[in-house]
């Protein structure tokens, strides 16, 4: 296919972005609310000077927002086109990706400076492979790229690898119209559906010491119900459009059962839960190699679970090793590793 052959053209070619937009406690807080969580570090700046910051920091798991660009910008043509080929919010808008339909495989990230208010991003996003291949819900590319995030002082935030699969679903992974995700996956292993029970009673004022941590302990965040409210107030506040994340129309045609709760509120998920966990003076440095192994769709009631596999210094850092899951009812919808610190130093 002569798209996929230009595609694969483009491996090691480097292409710049901007974020259209700075850090703001607003986006903080809009992001925050899907998951009723609030913290001292992302609103409170004396709390967060307290703990070696220089103010109110973000969730590293938002990084990706302030590095999308506008949708739109004056002087352009409008981009919503009936029929038209719709964005995503995704480095890949600006590809000309040979399929008609893209979902997200696995990411990593390596995060290395906090993200303040009034921080402005931009970067460079590398195209590393793209592999053909056929799989069970149609025939695409494995297209895996790298980007690095940087503010425009030049300092470093964060690097990310990411694979995407784009492909034209086949016609027999396609469900039929109107027919729902719970109808099309049975309960899919559901437990009765616990109350939500993000945010309850979190003490920031006992810190999680480093010596307290054990090797084998295994640790449950808070159960989140999914409604398509829920699910749609996510994707607004992440930037990300994509029609399989708030259309169900859309999501059948791609082959999948009902709209997807998307990357960035599987990490977001992580993240809060384990904040809850580590308190004050962690810190995550590392998420990542993970990868999506199952969609996760508006009724369930997904939950991130972890692992501590190791503890040990490095750098100067006492260093905590994890390894994760994120589950809906009994399906495991996410699986990777993770790493913090928890020594409570000074933050760059």
């Amino acid at each position: 296919m002569a798209a996929a052959d230009e595609l694969r053209d483009r491996v090691g070619e480097k292409i710049h972005f901007r974020g259209a937009d700075s850090v703001t406690q607003n986006d903080i807080r809009r992001k925050l609310e899907v998951f009723t969580f609030s913290c001292p570090l992302h609103d409170d700046e004396a709390a967060a000077k307290a703990h070696g910051y220089l103010g109110v920091v973000a969730p590293v798991t938002m990084t990706p927002l302030w590095g999308l660009p506008p949708y739109w910008a004056p002087g352009q043509p409008s981009p919503y086109l009936v029929d038209g080929q719709e964005m995503t919010g995704n480095i890949t808008d600006t590809l000309a990706l040979p399929f008609s339909r893209s979902v997200n495989v696995s990411s990593e990230w390596q995060y290395h400076a906090p993200l303040y208010l009034g921080d402005r991003l931009q970067g460079t996003t590398t195209i590393i492979s793209v592999e053909q291949k056929r799989t069970r819900v149609g025939t695409g590319v494995f297209l895996q790229y790298e980007s690095e995030y940087v503010k425009v002082s030049g300092e470093l935030v964060a690097r990310n690898r990411n694979t995407v699969f784009n492909y034209d679903p086949d016609d027999a992974s396609r469900p039929e119209p109107g027919t729902s995700a719970r109808a099309q996956q049975g309960d899919r292993g559901r437990s009765p559906r616990p109350v939500d029970d993000a945010d309850t009673g979190v003490d920031w004022n006992t810190p999680l010491e480093f010596d307290d941590v054990t090797v084998g302990a295994q640790v449950r965040g808070p159960a989140l119900a999914l409604t398509y409210q829920r699910m749609v107030m996510n994707i607004a506040a992440d930037r990300m459009f994509s029609g399989i994340h708030h259309s169900a129309a859309a999501a059948h045609a791609a082959g999948l059962a009902d709209i997807i709760f998307n990357t960035r509120g599987l990490e977001a998920l992580f993240e809060t839960g384990l904040r809850r966990w580590m308190g004050l003076r962690g810190r995550l440095v590392q998420l990542g190699p993970f990868k999506m192994s199952a969609s996760v769709h508006p009724g369930d009631v997904v939950q991130a679970r972890w692992t501590v596999t190791g503890k040990h210094a490095q750098a100067g850092a006492d260093v905590v090793d994890l390894e994760f899951g994120v589950f809906a009812g009994d399906r495991q919808a996410a699986q990777g590793v993770a790493a913090i610190h928890l020594n409570g130093k000074k933050q760059c």
